[in-house]
């Protein structure tokens, strides 16, 4: 059928390639999970600033809109205060473009 020296070389090359999805997989990982978790995590803080905000009578939009961009530089994200938009009214919302290119 083939020769021995065939088939350890097509043992080696499957090996060759299991290892490098392996790697693919890890870096794919690397790639995905931590901005993952940040987005988590700031949504978190979103909900947290949202249920502060709208318990408390005394916090204006602007008081909110300062405190969300607080939470963003927390994260790392850099926005700006014409790109948060809070609303006091029955519930405090929230909106904001995300641009992704980093």
């Amino acid at each position: 059928m083939f020769p021995a020296g065939r088939i350890a070389a097509m043992g080696t090359i499957k090996a060759i390639i299991g290892f490098l999805a392996i790697i693919g997989v890890i870096y794919a990982g690397y790639q995905v999970i931590p901005p993952e978790l940040t987005n988590y995590s700031f949504q978190d803080d979103l909900r947290q600033v949202a249920m502060t905000g709208g318990a408390s009578p005394n916090k204006s939009d602007e008081d909110i809109r300062t405190m969300v961009l607080s939470k963003a530089r927390d994260h790392q994200i850099s926005l700006t205060g014409n790109q948060v938009l809070a609303s006091s009214r029955d519930l405090k919302k929230f909106s904001f473009p995300l641009d992704n290119s980093n």
